[in-house]
């Protein structure tokens, strides 16, 4: 889910999806390590299992970092 938020925000430059899309990652990530401390996950994995979690969430927000580009283009004309 994270993922495709993380490409629909990119495709239609919608900030707040990009945004979602990396805090859904690091809550994913969060979750799976502190069921691992306590039992078995819910739907199984390992702390390797948040590594695509995590690098959704990076993902997420260094695009969410990245200048507009049309302020880019008003700026310069």
């Amino acid at each position: 889910m994270a993922g495709i938020l993380l490409v629909v925000g990119v495709s239609t430059a919608m900030d707040k999806a990009v945004q979602v899309a990396g805090a859904l990652g690091v809550l994913a990530a969060i979750s799976l390590y502190a069921q691992l401390g306590f039992s078995d996950p819910i739907l199984d994995g390992n702390s390797t299992s948040a590594a695509p979690f995590l690098s959704v969430a990076v993902v997420a927000f260094m695009v969410g970092r990245t200048p507009d580009r049309t302020r880019e283009l008003v700026s310069s004309s």
